[in-house]
């Protein structure tokens, strides 16, 4: 056992002991540190509406007193017709009495929610 040579390596500076394959574990580390932060862009992006929903809860009952609910989300619509797929931001809101609302308090619930969630392409839908 003359000719072995045992190293332990442990923490974050193992990659500094690894002789040629240094490089190669540091790219892997990179590209590893690359994909976790795609990773929480995109569940940041799913969350970010489910959040807010909570969050202007008290605005709209103050603001817009015919609103019973509303859903904030994010989702995938797909065309049937050629399987084009297009993210969609959507707001489902419901009323509480639909024969008190019109069409100029839609449009400008519509214009608050959008400025107010930074969502220029939310698509809103009044049950």
């Amino acid at each position: 056992m003359e000719n072995y040579k045992l190293q332990i390596i442990q923490g974050t500076h193992s990659d500094a002991y690894m002789g040629n394959s240094n490089v190669d574990v540091s790219r892997l580390l990179n590209e590893e540190d690359l994909y976790i932060s795609k990773l929480k862009d995109s569940l940041s992006s799913y969350t970010k509406l489910e959040d807010i929903s909570v969050q202007i809860k008290e605005e709209i009952k103050v603001l817009y007193p015919n609103i019973a609910s509303v859903s904030l989300g994010k989702t995938k619509q797909v065309r049937v017709a050629d399987g084009t797929i297009e993210n969609i931001n959507y707001a489902i809101v419901d009323l509480k009495d639909k024969s008190q609302n019109t069409t100029e308090e839609n449009k400008t619930f519509v214009s608050w929610l959008r400025t107010r969630t930074k969502t220029k392409d939310l698509r809103v839908i009044f049950n």
